[in-house]
């Protein structure tokens, strides 16, 4: 288990000499993930006019106009494409996890690429065929895998590629949705986890009711 501390530190650990490098990963990573997105959202497309044609514009128009054995049919296929999928991933050399989470909190942000790719090609086809995922896991997948081989590259401390790992994630989740500042909570999330979250929460809900209480008392001093 990697040595996790605060990810403040990475930014302090970067240098006069390392931060250009640090911060041009940071693009790489943005324009690695916004490439890997499209390419990604043209798969789902494919296999969506593939496997649900229509007249319609948009897949629940194309369900709709479907026969019923169609929709069994495709339930079928998408179960046995998991399944096979899931067969073939397993089998891959992966000696961490391929959840974004778990990997920067465990493992320092270290993912299986092969294996974490793989996963997110069979989610955007399980997904085009019309299974009730979310399409944002793929490209957070892509976004955290291309952070981690920049990290390998570059040869970043154990908090730099946290924090670059989970810059990649935050810009799939920014890409899939066009939400950069979801994306953005998104990274500070997996680095600071819910605790962080629900710290900030209090600390909001608490300054707003001081505002609130300060605001009435110059209300009551006004009116008398």
């Amino acid at each position: 288990m990697a040595k996790h501390s605060s990810p403040a530190a990475a930014l302090i650990e970067l240098g006069p000499h390392a931060g250009w490098r640090f911060w041009f990963a940071i693009v790489l990573t943005g324009i690695g993930t916004g490439a890997s997105a499209a390419a990604l959202t043209l798969i789902l497309q494919a296999v969506q006019h593939f496997v649900w044609p229509g007249a319609g514009g948009t897949l629940l128009d194309a369900a709709e106009q479907a026969t019923p054995w169609r929709h069994i049919l495709v339930l079928m296929g998408a179960g046995l494409a998991t399944g096979a999928g899931q067969i073939i991933l397993v089998r891959l050399t992966a000696g961490n996890s391929i959840d974004i989470t778990e990997a920067i909190w465990l493992s320092a942000g270290r993912l299986p690429a092969l294996r974490t790719l793989g996963s997110a090609v069979l989610s955007v086809i399980v997904v085009g065929m019309g299974a009730s995922l979310g399409r944002e896991g793929a490209p957070k997948q892509a976004g955290a895998v291309i952070a981690n081989v920049l990290s390998d590259k570059v040869h970043f401390s154990d908090e730099q590629r946290r924090l670059l790992v989970a810059c990649g994630a935050g810009a799939g989740m920014a890409a899939a949705y066009g939400v950069p500042l979801g994306g953005a909570l998104f990274a500070l999330e997996v680095l600071w986890g819910n605790a962080g979250f629900a710290a900030c929460i209090t600390c909001d809900t608490y300054v707003g009711r001081r505002h609130r209480n300060v605001m009435a008392g110059a209300a009551k001093c006004t009116n008398l």
